[in-house]
């Protein structure tokens, strides 16, 4: 899947400055493979935990964040879609994200993590 991915992010915690600028130019590309730079944050040294990441606001996400919310998207809309709509649903009416999501996808977002890289690589 092509696609390019456009945010507006705060700079990455864990990736020198350099290397972070170099993903956003990634990701910047409309030639970019935005899963497969996914996949490479999920599988690297520190990759943002989905339970911190869905804790977040929008504009409180990283570089790596916001393209791993954007994988998770990707997931739940082609592995849960019939729960994509309830999970927002009761976050809408005062659940937390993290609930929700757990609730929509059956699993602890430790498993939720592993069934996401695990999609992923069946993807690629």
């Amino acid at each position: 899947m092509r696609s390019r991915l456009t945010w507006l992010a705060q700079p990455s915690k864990t990736l020198p400055a350099a290397e972070d600028m170099a993903l956003r130019q990634r990701l910047l590309d409309p030639e970019s493979n935005w899963m497969e730079e996914a996949h490479k944050v999920l599988t690297g040294g520190a990759p943002p935990r989905l339970v911190e990441l869905v804790k977040k606001g929008a504009s409180e996400l990283t570089t790596e964040e916001v393209l791993l919310a954007n994988a998770l998207v990707t997931y739940l809309l082609e592995a849960h879609p019939g729960e994509v709509a309830r999970m927002l649903a009761r976050v809408g009416t005062g659940f937390s994200q993290l609930e929700a999501l757990g609730d929509a996808t059956g699993c602890p977002p430790a498993e939720l993590e592993r069934h996401l890289l695990r999609w992923m690589e069946e993807r690629r």
